[in-house]
């Protein structure tokens, strides 16, 4: 493994470790784990691939700090984390279709995820699949499954394809276009909550979701606007 690899992966566990301030030393130690990938060998798509669970800790290590019992002994909402897993099967998930688009949701909810994050599968046809926009109060990441994708973000054009992974920090200017072949890929939002946008959507003409016009009128209720 390369010194640029090994570099990559202390970015990525410097990005994680800040993002979860409440978490336990345990859980804060998992994002080293991209570390010692890097320094075992692996390939640069584990590393990434490493570096996309680590995220996924940082946000259930989230989840569990809120989930604590304060001094005063007052009862707080957990979310699911131990004694029972929280499982989709292939073709489970509740799905919905925005045209070019299908969304199928993995882990969402007060009672799985306590808003701590959102896993959803897109999956799409050629063409653009959203809206230029932005989101205020979340960072939104992204890990390539299949086809080839072109991901604006800022002033950058991102071609990225399977095995490709895509931050984009809050308040960044982003938008996602697929290739000839279509693609899907897995969405991580951090926190959780804009499910609920794509629910409405589906309720509207297909296609909504690349209306710039059907975008603005319900960016009031969700953090994704349009820009």
């Amino acid at each position: 493994m390369g010194a640029s690899h090994l570099k990559g992966a202390r970015r990525i566990a410097a990005w994680v470790r800040p993002h979860v301030p409440e978490a336990s030393d345990g859980i804060l130690t998992s994002a080293g784990i991209c570390e010692g990938f890097a320094g075992a060998g692996v390939t640069s798509s584990v590393l990434v691939f490493a570096g996309f669970a680590g995220l996924v800790a940082g946000t259930l290590a989230m989840g569990a700090a809120r989930g604590r019992i304060p001094a005063d002994n007052r009862v707080v909402r957990t979310m699911l984390l131990s004694g029972h897993a929280h499982t989709v099967a292939p073709g489970e998930g509740r799905t919905v279709n925005l045209g070019v688009i299908q969304m199928r949701v993995l882990a969402a909810g007060e009672a799985t995820t306590d808003g701590a994050f959102t896993l959803a599968e897109f999956t799409g046809s050629q063409g653009s699949w959203t809206v230029p926009h932005i989101h205020r109060e979340m960072e939104e990441s992204f890990f390539v499954l299949d086809g080839e994708l072109t991901f604006a973000v800022g002033e950058q054009e991102i071609p990225a394809g399977p095995g490709a992974y895509i931050l984009v920090p809050r308040g960044t200017r982003h938008e996602i276009t697929a290739g000839a072949e279509g693609g899907r890929l897995l969405t991580l939002m951090v926190p959780g909550g804009l499910e609920e946008m794509f629910f409405e959507l589906a309720d509207l003409p297909p296609d909504s979701i690349t209306d710039p016009a059907a975008r603005g009128a319900i960016s009031a209720r969700h953090d994704s606007i349009p820009a």
